[in-house]
């Protein structure tokens, strides 16, 4: 089977509290919102691609207990496709959200005792860069010597490469050079290029690995793209914002869905800006992610 997007990496389960305020160190603070939801980098870009329209498959790394069932009915729930090595005795990422229902703004704290990254000797990297479009790879639920393996060998076939890099780590420039869609949070970019300015970071980007497109978002202040020679700036949507987690996993589904359509790159950035900012009005990186139609009537009135 051909899918539109395969994405190697972690998919994460999320207790998500919504709180009228941050609680005091040793206070007991009642949640008016609480949601469990499934999380993590790839797994709800794909989730975002899977409503959208896109056909999509993810590749990762579960054990057998109970968190790593409520990811895969998740993930079936949505639509999206599995190929799973399952390992007994291991478990997901888990993290606890705290979000300030006012603000949006959250706080995470995470962890991976008990995980296991998929290493390139439990996939058939081949098999997977003959079935896509395009791969979406992260290295917290891959490890990085199989991502940068499984791009070198997508970019011999002519798949397009897209990673999702949160933190710079050793050997991660690798991994950059291997990318066509290179889209990157702020703080990446001023961690590896030492520019606050982001056209300047974009461009040094692109001019060091190539990337078709260099995308840096910035939360409210939107995201500045670099695409066939051209620098551009678009703003962020105005919404009544509930919490901003998965904000940047949610654009790069709708980001890559924008590629898949081979729509021009402004009308990309402006489309996933969308999207984004539609999830952002319910609690957790999934409820709220907009269908297809819904982002075409935000967009022919915003």
């Amino acid at each position: 089977m051909t899918y539109d997007v395969i994405g190697l990496g972690v998919a994460s389960v999320d207790f998500l509290c919504l709180l009228d305020s941050f609680p005091e160190w040793g206070a007991k603070t009642r949640a008016p919102g609480f949601a469990l939801q499934g999380g993590g980098l790839v797994g709800t870009a794909l989730v975002t691609l899977a409503r959208l329209g896109a056909r999509v498959c993810y590749v990762g790394k579960l054990g057998r207990d109970e968190f790593s069932e409520f990811l895969v009915r998740e993930f079936e729930r949505e639509g999206v496709n599995l190929k799973l090595k399952r390992e007994e005795g291991i478990l997901p990422v888990r993290a606890v959200v705290l979000v300030v229902g006012s603000t949006g703004e959250r706080t995470i704290v995470w962890t991976d005792e008990g995980t296991s990254k998929l290493s390139l000797q439990e996939v058939e990297p081949d098999e997977l860069v003959g079935s896509a479009r395009i791969l979406h790879l992260d290295y917290v639920g891959l490890e990085l010597e199989a991502a940068i393996e499984i791009a070198k060998r997508a970019r011999k076939r002519g798949v397009k490469v897209s990673i999702d890099a949160e933190k710079v780590v050793p050997g991660v420039e690798k991994l950059l050079d291997l990318t066509d869609l290179l889209v990157v949070p702020e703080d990446f970019s001023y961690q590896l290029v030492g520019e606050r300015d982001p056209e300047r970071g974009a461009r040094f980007l692109h001019r060091r690995h190539g990337s078709e497109a260099v995308c840096i978002t910035a939360g409210e202040r939107g995201c500045f793209c670099l695409a066939e020679g051209e620098f551009f700036h678009q703003p962020a949507f105005r919404v009544k914002v509930v919490d901003t987690t998965g904000c940047g996993d949610v654009f790069h589904g709708a980001f890559l869905y924008g590629v898949l359509k081979g729509w021009d790159w402004r009308r990309i950035a402006r489309f996933a800006s969308a999207v984004a900012a539609l999830k952002c009005r319910s609690l957790g990186g999934r409820a709220g992610i907009p269908r297809l139609g819904e982002v075409e009537e935000f967009l022919a009135t915003a």
